[in-house]
Order: structure tokens, then sequence, then C-alpha cells
């Protein structure tokens, strides 16, 4: 309601402008009673005020330019473009109120520049065409905004609009935009305060940083967000009432907090959950790919790892000094027959510790793997802590070690599991040991002196 009335209140704001530039005859292009044809090839520009009774329509080849150097400026008039619409203010713009405002729907299947103003625009049907943000410039469209949109830098921003099947390019700052259907993200694309208005759908080979989203709250079922295939987000904030559902990549950047009301579903074997801070939801449910717990990695609600992977990163020196040993689960651990735990050992001590606060019921393969230049330890250990414990690992796997076999004891102590893993001696290299134990007893045997006979 809210957004509404401030919506409302710059509608009213505006037309009241419109009305008084009328009123005095103040306006660049009076009211007209027929239709304006811009067909030719050529521009033609516009000051503070364009209205007419009947579509404007623009030609392939022609530009129209609304200069907002002077002032602000009312578009009363539908634009049917298929060449440019060129929207050319101050810079910089101001951001206490829009510069350039039309009340009225247009359809754009050609390009529309906004450059260095603050636009509002009614309803834009944009399904064919091309709306640029270039730097230091806002657009704020009250109706559904499809087709292509795309910004300059981090200074273009997307305001209070309704996105819908759209494709985002280049770097864009999207704001308080509810939003339905797949979203396309060709570049990098901020969303703040994202309103899942309908079931959305992220993907695209770009990058989104998303900072809040929620759900209607009236709904009787929540809506879904769901990160596709190949496309990666980082995520932080609250997501209230709405599914997360990843299929692409999701992180939880370090020193970051992702909030959810919800439960996380993933379900695509090359999808990937990275937590390096802190992870709150409801449950996450892993049916496949992996989720990456880095040390110092938070995970607050019930993990369930059917036939995906949890992978462990061991601390390295660094991180042993500025932050906790391990990582964190705030609820209850299940890992299937399924599944894999793998540890990802880095620098450091040849070590790694799961704390689970819940219940843990521990199956599957256990994998340790060196990482590339680790100095490799004979011996290794993982821990994994709970506050019960059931359940051991089915078997074992080292990699990064050549062909060195190894070995593992599992050892249970109330809610402690202690997997101890050690390198074991080839027969050749026992071999080579009782061979050199011979050699040094014969030598030891040699230097003993011979006690003469009285």
């Amino acid at each position: 309601m809210r957004r509404l009335s401030r919506r409302l209140s710059e509608r009213t704001r505006l037309k009241s402008i419109a009305s008084l530039l009328v009123g005095f005859g103040l306006t660049s292009a009076s009211l007209n009673a027929h239709a304006i044809s811009l067909l030719t090839p050529g521009t033609t520009t516009y000051s503070q005020f364009l209205s007419s009774v009947e579509p404007i329509d623009i030609g392939e080849q022609h530009t129209v330019v609304l200069d907002v150097r002077d002032g602000d400026f009312i578009l009363d008039a539908s634009l049917n473009n298929r060449g440019t619409v060129h929207v050319r203010g101050p810079a910089p713009y101001a951001f206490e109120g829009l510069q350039m405002f039309s009340p009225e729907s247009h359809v754009n299947q050609g390009r529309w520049i906004i450059d260095q103003v603050a636009a509002g625009l009614g309803a834009v049907q944009n399904d064919s065409g091309v709306i640029e943000i270039r730097e230091q410039s806002l657009l704020v469209v009250f109706q559904t905004l499809g087709g292509r949109i795309q910004g300059t830098d981090a200074s273009s921003q997307l305001q209070d609009s309704l996105l819908r099947n759209a494709t985002l390019a280049g770097h864009l700052h999207v704001k308080s935009t509810e939003t339905s259907g797949t979203l396309t993200i060709e570049g990098q694309v901020q969303f703040s305060e994202m309103h899942v208005n309908g079931s959305t759908t992220l993907k695209g080979n770009g990058h989104t940083v998303l900072r809040g989203a929620s759900g209607n709250s009236g709904a009787t079922r929540p809506p879904y967000l769901l990160i596709g295939a190949g496309h990666s987000v980082d995520a932080a904030g609250p997501m209230l009432n709405l599914y997360l559902i990843n299929q692409g990549q999701l992180q939880v950047a370090a020193q970051q907090t992702l909030n959810s009301d919800s439960s996380l579903l993933q379900m695509d074997a090359d999808a990937r959950l990275i937590v390096q801070g802190d992870l709150r939801a409801k449950d996450i449910d892993v049916s496949a790919g992996t989720i990456d717990l880095h040390n110092s990695g938070l995970v607050t609600g019930d993990v369930d790892v059917q036939q995906g992977r949890l992978v462990l990163h061991n601390f390295t020196e660094l991180d042993r000094v500025h932050s906790k040993i391990g990582a964190a689960i705030e609820g209850d651990l299940t890992l299937s027959d399924q599944s894999q735990l793998e540890v990802l050992v880095g620098q450091g001590d040849p070590f790694a510790l799961l704390e689970v606060w819940g219940n843990a019921s521990l199956d599957g393969e256990l994998v340790v793997t060196f990482l590339d230049g680790v100095r490799v330890s004979p011996s290794f250990e993982v821990i994994f802590s709970a506050n019960s414990l059931q359940g051991s690992f089915r078997s074992l796997r080292v990699n990064g070690t050549g062909a060195l076999p190894w070995s593992f004891v599992q050892q249970q102590k109330g809610g402690q599991l202690t997997v101890t893993i050690t390198a074991v001696p080839e027969p050749g290299t026992w071999g080579l040991m009782l061979c050199g134990l011979g050699v040094v007893g014969w030598r030891l045997r040699r230097r003993t002196p011979t006690q003469t006979a009285h």
C-alpha cells in the first residue's frame, strides 16, 4: 500500500504540473487533435511537454528526443515506437523526484534511451523492444515490462516496476520491483527488495546479486524463486513467503546472512549451494548436486543429503587465526546411503570438524581430497559432533595422493564420531622396512665389543 500510494502521489503531482503547463500555455508542443506521424528519416526534438490525443507513430529511421535539460518534461501521449526515443536529461539526475513522466501506455518495438535523467512511464509493451538505461539514470515503469532492458553500470537503475519475461543485460541495479515469469540475466544485475508476485525463474549466463526477496503473504501457496541451470546467484538478506529452488549456483558469501522462512530445494546434478557465511532456512533438501560448506560456515535448519554431496573445506592457517575451527549445522543432518561427504584438505593441520547441533545420521561414502600443492599427511582426522549420532560411513576414497592406499577407523563415543584415516604402506615398502631393520641389526651386532676370556 505504501508503494502504491507513493506511485499515485507521484502521478498526481506530475499530472497537476501538466495541467498548469497547458493552462498557462508554457508547453513547446500543443495538444493535437490529429495523430502525429514521424515515419521519415530524421530527428524531432521536444522540450518540457508533448501531448497528443491520438498515438504518435515513430518510424524505424526516426529519432524523437525528449529534452529534459530545461526542466521537468510531461509526455501526455502514447508512442508507438519502431525507431528511437531518447530521453535526455541533465547530469547528474535528481533522486528526489521524476524529471520526466508519462502516464500513458507505450508500445516499443525499437529503442528507448534513458540518458542521465529520472524518468517514469505509465506502461510499456516492450516484448520486442530494447530499453537502455545509461549511467546516472533511473527508470520507473508502473505496468508490466518485458523485452530487453540493459544498463551501463551500477548507477543504471530500474525501480518500482513490474518485470515479466524480460531479459536484463549489462550492469543494472533493480530496486523494489515485482517479478513473475522468466528473467534472463545476461550481465551483472543486482536486485534489492524483489517482490515475487508470481513464480519467477532466473536464468542465463550472467550473475545475479540478490539482496532480499519476498512472495505474496496472502497467497494460499507461496510462489517459488527458481535459479536455473547454469545461472549463479549471490544471495543475502531476508527471503520471505517463497520457496527457493536451486538448479544452478547459489552462494552465501562470507560475512553475509541469508534468512529464509521456507524450504530450500536443490534438485539438479550440476547444482551447487556454497555457504561461506550464514544460511538460515526451514530445511535444506539436497536431492542432487552439491552443498559446499566452508570453514566457519553456518547452516541453520535440517539438512537432508540424498543422492548429492556435502563438501567440507578444511581450514587454512589464515582461517584458523581469523575464524572458528570447522563448520556447524544448527539442526539435524541426514546423509543417505547414496550420498557422499567430501573433505577438501588445504594448507594447515590435517584435521576437519563438523558440529551438528541436532541429530546426525551418517551413511554413504567418505571422500578425502588433498588439494594441489598441499603436503600430504600420513594421517588425517575427521570429527563429527552431534547431540545424538547414529550410523557410520560404509566406504573411503582418498584423492590427490597417487596410488597410495589408505585405511580408516571409525570410533564413536557418545555424540562424537572420530574417523582416523591413515596411509597404508605397500608390500614393497614393508619389505624395504624389514630389510632396513635387518641391516641396522647386523651393524649393531658387529659394533658389539668382543669380551676376552680369562
